[in-house]
């Protein structure tokens, strides 16, 4: 087109709001220019637009133009083609031409309007395959259909993310975990008419995985404690490790249950030590950056209040802790750890201990290189010698010598002035509550 040529979209614009009026009328397809290359002409000069920008009125035109297309499709579609009927290589073109235009609004202010074009792309596989495989019945081909369940589950992510009114959000968080639904039916099987090679398969499966995460992230929002329990329980369903860090971020920003979201990192520390002897990666570095943080994350879970009756709101509250047992063995790992570091152990045997019933055990690759973050020991050191002294309020003075003496020894831990200095703080504190 002349306008096209000379950069003006608005005279692009209003050339293909005539075409399409066209387009869309009974009586403008002839055989020297049928009715399929109408619409492939119009998706070509789309997309070209769509390039250079979003707009209200290209994205009108491109759900005119997909409308149009899926509606004579089903009508005309035949296995030869010919002069008013759409051939399969049509077909296969329009819906493969009309997901690109998908990924690119995806990529534009227009995203939302990625999810009707999805559907159209959809619905022309599924003629093409009604077409091309009758026998096969109304399924699209595969790889094609989960690359469209995929990129509506993107658009309902980032719907979801985007949007504040809680009933639409919950909305958008629905949709996603039924395309994850979705994908999990397509995910990993080969439908007879397409082959693909390593390079795609793993595309898909790393895809898959992006699901997963996604998966867990709606049934968090939504409040499907059971369904994230069951998530975290499996294997084939928890998250890879790269999605550790913004799970930890949803366990801790969601407000989940206390004795769920210390599930979920106790089942991330499982996963790491599972993974450590991994090579060749970059994973013993960083998970020694991030074990410290995720412990900690922990103990903090594990010591919150349990929340009591009203008539005994004032009884023995400040001990009453959401899981003391992963508290003490925290404070138990944390010591093991800092003292593995420090031994001058030469045949570098490491370790291997069990952490709690069943949440860890490391190697030792930690061991190299490792040094514990002293601001870590100093505010795990603070926070267990303060529930010292909650004990010892409460009259449970075993209870508190026990927890003030792993206090202390991991601020033996920390190094130089600042260590010494706090050890004798809380050595002198120790005395004052219980004269020692």
């Amino acid at each position: 087109m002349e306008a096209q040529r000379q950069h003006k979209p608005e005279e692009v614009l209003n050339c293909l709001d005539q075409f399409i009026k066209c387009l869309t009328s009974d009586d403008i397809y002839h055989s020297d220019f049928p009715a399929a290359e109408h619409h492939i002409f119009a998706m070509v000069l789309l997309s070209e637009e769509l390039s250079k920008g979003f707009n209200q009125r290209i994205g009108n035109c491109i759900e005119t133009v997909l409308q149009s297309a899926v509606s004579y499709a089903k009508e005309n579609s035949m296995f030869e083609g010919g002069d008013q009927e759409v051939s399969v290589t049509q077909l296969q073109w329009l819906y493969c031409a009309s997901y690109k235009l998908a990924l690119k609004l995806v990529n534009s202010s227009g995203f939302l309007w990625a999810a009707s074009v999805l559907d159209h792309s959809r619905d022309l596989a599924i003629q093409y395959r009604e077409i091309a495989y009758p026998e096969m019945g109304s399924k699209a081909p595969r790889p094609h259909l989960f690359a469209v369940v995929y990129l509506r589950l993107l658009v309902s992510t980032l719907g979801a993310r985007r949007e504040n009114d809680p009933t639409q959000k919950a909305s958008h968080y629905d949709n996603v975990r039924a395309y994850c639904r979705e994908l999990d039916d397509l995910h990993g099987w080969e439908d007879g008419e397409e082959e693909a090679d390593d390079v795609a398969n793993h595309k898909e499966d790393g895809h898959h995985d992006v699901a997963q995460f996604f998966d867990l992230e709606a049934a968090m929002h939504l409040k499907k404690w059971d369904d994230v329990t069951n998530i975290c329980a499996s294997d084939d369903t928890f998250p890879d490790p790269k999605f550790y860090s913004p799970i930890m971020d949803l366990t801790l920003q969601l407000d989940l249950p206390p004795t769920l979201a210390i599930q979920i990192i106790k089942r991330i520390v499982l996963k790491l030590s599972e993974l450590q002897d991994d090579p060749p990666t970059t994973w013993q570095r960083d998970f020694r950056v991030s074990l410290p943080r995720y412990l900690h994350c922990l103990f903090a879970l594990a010591i919150l209040p349990v929340q009591q009756p009203d008539y005994l709101e004032f009884i023995n509250l400040d001990v009453e802790m959401a899981d003391p047992e992963v508290a003490e063995d925290v404070l138990d790992k944390i010591l093991e750890m800092a003292n593995e570091e420090a031994e001058e152990d030469v045949n570098h045997e490491g370790f291997s201990t069990q952490y709690g019933q069943d949440i860890m055990h490391t190697g030792s690759e930690l061991r190299e290189m490792f040094t514990y973050p002293a601001a870590e020991l100093i505010k795990i050191a603070t926070v267990a010698f303060n529930k010292a002294t909650d004990f010892y309020r409460a009259t449970q003075d075993e209870d508190c010598q026990r927890w003030a003496n792993k206090a202390i020894e991991i601020a033996q831990l920390v190094p130089g002035a600042q260590g010494r200095q706090l050890v004798e703080t809380l050595q002198n504190r120790l005395g004052g509550l219980i004269g020692v």
